[in-house]
């Protein structure tokens, strides 16, 4: 019988013990979690990361925008729309158009008119492949002393200006796409304020219908 003691305290040795691995492993379970989950969130937003830049570097759309200053050619001033590929993939057969022109005091059918692509960056004057990460430019507005005129595309290689409008303000919608390429095309609006003399400035004032 004296032997119980013994057998009860070595009963109770184990099962302490036991219950304290228990404890601990709990203990080390508890303490290893965030470290798990660090090792696998860190690589999972690293991941996400690298994808989003590959995602937006390949989707393809076109910003654009006037171009903040005209071009001086012998005393005619040329305003240009800037149409920028923020993708590193080329876009093909890109093209640009006016979709309205208001007031529209000669009545003439602006709506889908398209505007030349400029000879300072390709001769195709109709359809342009923009590079990756890379522009485009197209003849928008010509200022003349007594007038202005868009620049339009009279047939392939050729522009035009097409009418004459007299000093106000006018507002005019340009899209921007892609004839070979299926993707959502650009719109934006600009505000053109001509004081004769060939004074005239263009200005952003809506992007793909947004004000």
């Amino acid at each position: 019988m004296a032997t119980l003691p013994f057998a009860v305290i070595g009963l109770l040795g184990v099962t302490g013990g036991i219950a304290g691995i228990v404890k601990g492993s709990s203990l080390i379970y508890l303490l290893a979690v965030p470290f798990v989950l660090v090792l696998l969130i860190a690589p999972y937003k690293l991941w996400k990361q690298e994808k989003d830049k590959v995602k937006e570097l390949t989707t393809k759309r076109l910003e654009v925008n006037v171009e903040e200053q005209p071009e001086d050619a012998r005393g005619t001033l040329w305003w240009h729309i800037i149409v920028r590929n923020p993708s590193s993939i080329p876009i093909e057969s890109c093209y640009g158009q006016l979709v309205s022109f208001e007031p529209n005091k000669s009545n003439k059918p602006y709506r889908g008119l398209r505007l030349p692509w400029s000879s300072w960056v390709t001769k195709e004057m109709e359809r342009y492949t923009i590079p990756g990460n890379a522009s485009g430019i197209l003849d928008f507005v010509v200022a003349l002393p007594r007038y202005f005129s868009i620049v339009a595309l009279f047939t392939e290689g050729k522009r035009t200006f097409f009418n004459y409008e007299e000093p106000g303000t006018y507002e005019a919608e340009i899209q921007v796409g892609s004839e070979k390429e299926a993707f959502l095309t650009t719109k934006i609006k600009v505000k053109i304020v001509y004081a004769g003399e060939g004074k005239l400035t263009i200005e952003k004032i809506g992007d793909n219908g947004h004000n």
